[in-house]
């Protein structure tokens, strides 16, 4: 089988003897401009072509493939480890493998070898306004800030999954948080997203607010002489007035105080920015 290595001319006689080391027979080699050249070795079977402009890379390509290929040592330790959390200009997260040339994080982004100079292990001082955080046994908050001593979340559950609407709680390592403070993954987003939900929450990523669910707007909800908005029909004109009574009988069933009666009848309170428009209201309030 013939090789052809495409590299750097200059490292023409390091190549080359390399793989004479380990037994190949190369024939010799081609210019293919000033910048390129091309070894040919004679092997057994058909051709193949390696092509890369790093000749530690295609060199450690074309060594693995011989039977006598043992792992080189690295020349320099990785300067963080499997399981460390990392951070740097662009991204955070917990080192999960070390490829050839990067360190792999469980957020699916890398931090190149060459760029480790510029990364760090991660600390609450890399946190941003709305990330998610965690410790290993499962406590779980939004962080808001941190002020040098502690920080303060949004919210956040406990090791036992007591999700805490907590305003602007203040977090110290010697609090209820057990355990090292880093990223939280993805299963432990989904965790904290899961029992939010199930505590009446949802969390606004754009205005940085934790929001209470309304459950959903049934009948049995309206009272005479609340404040209300009506209107007949989709697209038309959302109008203040006050809510009566529901007439199940009649085709347009929501009565008003002014003995008036509508198709579509939502809460005026939590809706004041529907007045006078023809806007869509959340789908909870619609029941009809």
């Amino acid at each position: 089988m013939n090789y052809y290595i495409q590299g750097d001319k200059d490292k023409a006689e390091q190549i080359k003897a390399a793989f004479e080391k380990l037994g190949y027979d190369v024939s010799g080699f081609d210019m293919c401009n000033d910048n390129i050249l091309f070894f040919t070795y004679k092997l057994q079977g058909g051709g193949k072509v390696i092509s890369t402009t790093n000749a530690n890379l295609y060199t450690a390509d074309i060594i693995k493939t011989h039977p006598d290929y043992k792992e080189l040592e690295l020349s320099v330790e990785p300067k963080f480890n499997v399981g460390d959390w990392i951070a740097n200009d662009y991204c955070a997260g917990k080192v999960i493998a070390l490829t050839d040339d990067a360190y792999l994080l469980d957020s699916g982004q890398g931090i190149p070898f060459s760029c480790e100079h510029n990364a760090h292990l991660w600390t609450i001082e890399d946190a941003k306004d709305g990330d998610i955080l965690a410790t290993d046994n499962g406590w779980t908050c939004i962080f808001q800030a941190f002020d040098g001593c502690g920080f303060s979340s949004y919210c956040f559950m406990d090791s036992q999954r007591w999700f805490c609407e907590s305003g602007s709680e203040v977090h110290t390592p010697d609090s209820r948080i057990n355990g090292k403070i880093h990223p939280a993954t993805k299963e432990q987003r989904d965790l904290l997203f899961a029992e939010m939900k199930e505590a009446g929450y949802k969390w606004d990523a754009d205005k940085k607010e934790l929001r209470k669910i309304q459950p959903h707007y049934g009948i049995s909800n309206f009272h005479a002489g609340m404040p209300v908005l009506v209107r007949d029909e989709n697209g038309g004109q959302w109008i203040y007035t006050t809510y009566s009574h529901y007439d199940s009988s009649r085709e347009y069933k929501f009565m008003t105080s002014a003995c008036e009666s509508f198709v579509q009848c939502i809460p005026f309170e939590g809706n004041e920015h529907l007045i006078g428009t023809i806007d869509k209201c959340d789908k909870q309030y619609i029941n009809w």
